[in-house]
């Protein structure tokens, strides 16, 4: 079995329990699903797959709410092949999400080159990168429904 095989099968039995779960909840029919995207598969150099999964995960979660949005990467300073595949993926995802009517907020351009907002581990946010975050998203959000 593949490892597409097993993303679909995970996101069917997800997608089957948040059903059961809305349907036991009184929340309001309109529901929004926001995304976001790491660098995990970045270090498998397959940004192929990397795409082909995206497209799988938007799929299942249009199955399960009309709006949909990508949260964008960071910048991974880790090493030049990481930033060049992660800045690559970011390219790629903010020109595929309008196209399939899916939100896209770009963190990259906010976050670049502003000291303090990046962990040492050049991966995660630290308290003030998760509090410009959070800001970005809920810019982003509240433009969707003024």
């Amino acid at each position: 079995m593949s490892d597409v095989d097993v993303l679909v099968n995970q996101m069917q039995v997800m997608t089957q329990q948040w059903k059961e779960d809305m349907a036991r909840s009184e929340a309001p029919e309109e529901q929004l699903i926001v995304i976001h995207v790491g660098g995990n598969d970045s270090r498998l150099r397959c940004s192929e797959v990397t795409k082909v999964n995206v497209e799988l995960v938007c799929t299942y979660a249009k199955t399960m709410s009309d709006t949909v949005v990508f949260s964008g990467p960071l910048p991974n300073l880790t090493s030049d092949d990481i930033y060049s595949r992660m800045s690559s993926f970011r390219r790629w995802l903010s020109r595929w999400c309008p196209v399939n009517n899916v939100g896209f907020v770009d963190h990259w351009k906010t976050f670049w080159g502003e000291p303090g907002l990046i962990r040492r581990d050049s991966i995660h946010p630290t308290l003030d990168g998760a509090e410009l975050l959070s800001k970005n998203l809920t810019q982003f959000l509240t433009g969707l429904n003024p």
